[in-house]
């Protein structure tokens, strides 16, 4: 699932939980994508900045001090606007304004969630199909 013919998917995960992190990390990585993991939004957008290779997903925690999802996810859209997106909460699915031409869908998940509930999501977002837990238009 996690590799095409044009090598390796690049997946950021944001979350201050550490815990959480690493879960998400671990089930991604058994699965053979290449993960990035930040704390803040504020590394989040350092990374995506930096990093060699494009970042097809990003999965971030919507409330997050700081720089929270939504904002994180505003800035790196006006970086990449193709890229895919994946909100995680343990609250209630937010609600989210359509999205801009040419833009994919905001996709929700919420928490707490089953490795198995993550890797649909994630394949549905990377295989161009919309929400798995609901998507957020």
């Amino acid at each position: 699932m996690a590799r095409s013919d044009a090598g390796p998917r690049t997946i950021l995960v944001v979350d201050d939980d550490v815990n959480v992190r690493t879960v998400i990390g671990t089930v991604l990585r058994r699965q053979k994508f290449d993960v990035l993991e930040a704390a803040t939004g504020e590394d989040a957008l350092r990374m995506a900045k930096q990093c060699g290779a494009p970042i097809q997903l990003v999965i971030s925690d919507l409330n997050m001090p700081q720089m929270g999802g939504r904002a994180l996810l505003d800035q790196l859209r006006t970086m990449c606007p193709s890229m895919r997106l994946l909100l995680i909460s343990g609250e209630d699915q937010p609600s989210e304004p359509s999205p801009r031409a040419g833009q994919p869908p905001i996709t929700f998940l919420a928490k707490p969630f089953t490795p198995a509930q993550l890797s649909a999501a994630v394949k549905g977002l990377l295989d161009g199909v919309a929400g798995t837990n609901g998507g957020v238009a």
